[in-house]
């Protein structure tokens, strides 16, 4: 899969392969985050060779919380046409439990589902407006994991013009402004 934002037209646009998913892969989360790891194992393995002084010693699928699946699936089944984008997002230790437990959280909105997750607030700016800020670029993401070196590397599935193209990419970050 391809992956990058170009510049057409003086506007940023997201580009992206026009393989759909294999139905097979799309069944249950666990085949999908297999299938999504082993098609881009490459991608997230040299993904951050250009830090000489970094080395991936781990790469683990996470544990995420059951109502998040079921509804990365649904959403992923509503979006068949394009395959999820690969993006990393940093982010502080105490933060990836909550992300595990209730998926990415808007800031300052309630959950649409889940009453039990926390508002979050916004921490990191918003210069391309709320939404929860991911990276084509490990090394981009890697500044925001603080003193961890813990990147989560994951399937977005933006929203996309006629083209196809994603909304809300700017040169290397990804804004998702909405969360389901």
């Amino acid at each position: 899969m391809k992956t990058g934002c170009t510049t057409s037209g003086g506007s940023l646009v997201r580009k992206t392969s026009s393989t759909k998913i294999n139905d097979q892969y799309g069944r249950n989360f666990s085949s999908f985050q297999r299938y999504f790891y082993n098609t881009n194992r490459q991608s997230i393995r040299s993904s951050l060779k250009e830090n000489s002084n970094i080395e991936i010693v781990n790469i683990r699928r996470a544990s995420v919380d059951q109502s998040v699946q079921k509804e990365f699936m649904k959403t992923l089944a509503e979006n068949s046409s394009h395959p999820p984008d690969l993006v990393y997002h940093g982010t502080k230790l105490e933060n990836i439990e909550s992300i595990l437990r209730y998926g990415f959280l808007i800031p300052n909105q309630a959950h649409p589902s889940d009453k039990r997750a926390p508002i979050v607030s916004v921490v990191n700016g918003q210069s391309y407006g709320t939404g929860v800020y991911c990276s084509y670029t490990a090394t981009f993401s890697l500044g925001y994991s603080h003193t961890t070196n813990t990147l989560l590397v994951c399937a977005a599935m933006p929203k996309r013009n006629e083209a196809g193209n994603a909304q809300d990419c700017h040169q290397n970050i990804l804004v998702l402004p909405h969360v389901s």
